[in-house]
């Protein structure tokens, strides 16, 4: 009898110590759990944090680079606008047949440039890095990528505009002949000058519409560029505005009033 209460004490006894393992086991997996979700949780944390710093520095880039867009754009316009003024008074005196106080050189210039379309070539490189590595997809703003997209996307688009404008444009010489030639200096093939009877070329019909045809195109495409330059400002001043920086170009070419 005493054999058999002690059989089943010490079954009470054994079954008492695994509750007491199994318990402990549960304790402790919980505990390992709970350890790797704090790792977790601060690895999450430090890449947040990780990310977030690179995010300031990817934006810092981006501005300098818009600046530097902005810049570059800015003389480009200038520069087309006063090419376009130059052709307007060229085809002003060819209407009129009438020089009207224009120099030979003023009016030889307005021809030339009527068909001179020059590249448009701002910096990108950073973004280019930026995009091919996919460290853009880092910025968390939608309006900041908005910005950069219309912006490459214009620019993208005049630069298409560009090969178009120059598929179609004719030289001078090509129309007026011998009315308006190319002359080279002998001693420096480099330097060239030209050579123009204005009477022969007033009585030109064909030169005389292709003067105009070709201010109406540089008009027409200075409005692509013009839009080039307000999403360049409108993409340096976000940028500048997320990471409290002035826009510098943008900002001077408002205080000019240009």
């Amino acid at each position: 009898m005493m054999k058999f209460f002690g059989k089943i004490r010490y079954k009470l006894m054994s079954a008492n110590k695994t509750g007491k393992y199994i318990k402990y086991a549960i304790g402790e997996i919980v505990l390992v759990v709970i350890g790797i979700l704090i790792a977790l949780q601060v690895n999450n944390y430090n890449n947040y944090t990780k990310d977030r710093r690179s995010e300031q520095l990817i934006l810092i880039k981006l501005h300098d680079e818009s600046e530097a867009i902005v810049s570059y754009l800015n003389e480009i316009n200038l520069m087309a606008e006063k090419y376009i003024y130059g052709i307007e008074k060229s085809v002003r005196a060819i209407s009129s047949k009438s020089l009207y106080g224009l120099s030979k050189d003023e009016f030889e210039k307005g021809v030339i440039n009527v068909g001179l379309y020059p590249g448009i070539t701002p910096s990108k490189s950073v973004y280019e890095e930026l995009n091919s590595s996919g460290k853009l997809q880092l910025i968390q703003n939608d309006s900041i990528l908005k910005f950069i997209s219309d912006y490459y996307s214009q620019l993208s688009f005049v630069n298409s505009q560009l090969n178009y404008f120059r598929m179609f444009v004719q030289s001078p010489e090509s129309i007026a002949g011998r009315s308006f030639l190319m002359v080279y200096d002998k001693e420096d093939p480099f330097r060239r000058g030209v050579k123009f009877d204005f009477d022969e070329l007033v009585d030109n019909p064909e030169f005389t519409s292709s003067m105009v045809k070709g201010l109406r195109d540089q008009i027409a495409f200075n409005t692509n560029r013009t839009i080039l330059l307000e999403k360049a400002e409108r993409m340096c001043n976000a940028l500048g505005k997320i990471i409290n920086e002035d826009c510098i170009s943008s900002s001077k070419r408002l205080q000019n009033g240009n």
